[in-house]
């Protein structure tokens, strides 16, 4: 993983792959299609985190900042982009504009990010 990144971020690029490929088998063409094109459910990737205030906001930057280093995006499946000629579609660059995020979905980047680590140990245990 790139250097810097904190292990809820991490975390974050191994729930979205790993949900990406659980359902790859499960799934048919079309659904499939619309995983990849829209993203994995906030939801899902939330499972089991902390859900205070403080954990919801840390988990919203840890997203916002691996958008900003391009390896993941943000999107909005339900209403879609909230303005302009392609309103109600969902979000497919990080130039476009953003209200709300219930899906996200890794950039070519955050793919290879994380299969360039597969079988490395990507979250560092804090006690040794």
């Amino acid at each position: 993983m790139p250097r810097g990144l904190s292990d809820l971020q991490r975390s974050i690029l191994l729930r979205v792959a790993e949900a990406t490929e659980w359902a790859r088998p499960r799934m048919t063409d079309v659904a499939l299609r619309c995983l990849e094109a829209q993203g994995v459910s906030l939801a899902w990737v939330r499972r089991g985190m902390d859900k205070t205030p403080a954990g919801r906001a840390a988990f919203s930057r840890a997203l916002k900042r691996l958008e900003r280093r391009g390896l993941a995006l943000r999107a909005n499946r339900t209403s879609g982009l909230p303005e302009g000629p392609r309103k109600g579609y969902v979000r497919e660059t990080v130039d476009e504009p953003h209200r709300r995020t219930d899906v996200v979905k890794l950039t070519p980047a955050g793919l290879e990010t994380v299969n360039s680590h597969r079988g490395r140990c990507l979250l560092t245990d804090s006690t040794g």
